[in-house]
């Protein structure tokens, strides 16, 4: 029987290869489809903080949802520090800078989301989600680390369809989504 670490390294492994297999067409379509089932998302417009992340490569698209969304919200996007992450507010295109270690662009503002703001919701990504909320990250725990200091927050994970899986390892530190948007 295969452990948990394991299972995660070979999930991960199968995940990475069916998202390179997609389209340029299939992501933009994931992407509109994504956008607009958070906009009308009615727990999430009642939030006055809305935590997202600028896409990688490999993700969902997220500009043009954190563009949309921060006309309607404040926008926080995570920031790396050391080994942690940090919501910073996000004040547009030319606020923003390259992150050294992974290439992911970071908010520059000073501006920070505090642990356990009230009224926050966070879109979160991931290597695959099951339809329950369980999620699987890259493996490094920024984001259980810091979803655990916002326990009250509406937890929203995002992927293409082909990250979504039946069951996952489920390990204690894993944070549930509250709810899994797939394009």
């Amino acid at each position: 029987m295969q452990n948990s670490a394991t299972l995660k390294k070979q999930l991960r492994k199968e995940i990475r290869s069916l998202k390179v297999s997609l389209t340029d067409a299939d992501k933009r379509t994931a992407a509109d489809v994504v956008m607009r089932e958070l906009l009308s998302d009615s727990r999430l417009r009642e939030c006055t903080n809305i935590v997202l992340f600028w896409s990688m490569p490999d993700e969902i698209s997220t500009p043009a949802i954190v563009d949309k969304l921060n006309e309607l919200h404040d926008v926080y996007l995570p920031v790396i520090v050391g080994d942690d992450l940090q919501f910073r507010l996000y004040e547009g295109l030319e606020s923003m800078r390259a992150e050294e270690q992974y290439g992911i662009f970071e908010p520059t503002s000073a501006v920070s989301l505090q642990s356990g703001a009230p009224q926050t919701a966070i879109v979160v990504p991931g290597m695959a989600f099951t339809q329950s909320g369980c999620r699987m990250g890259r493996g490094r725990g920024y984001y259980d680390r810091i979803l655990s200091r916002f326990p009250d927050a509406y937890k929203i994970g995002i992927c293409y369809k082909c990250q979504m899986v039946s069951s996952l390892p489920v390990e204690p530190h894993d944070i549930m989504m509250d709810r899994v948007v797939c394009g």
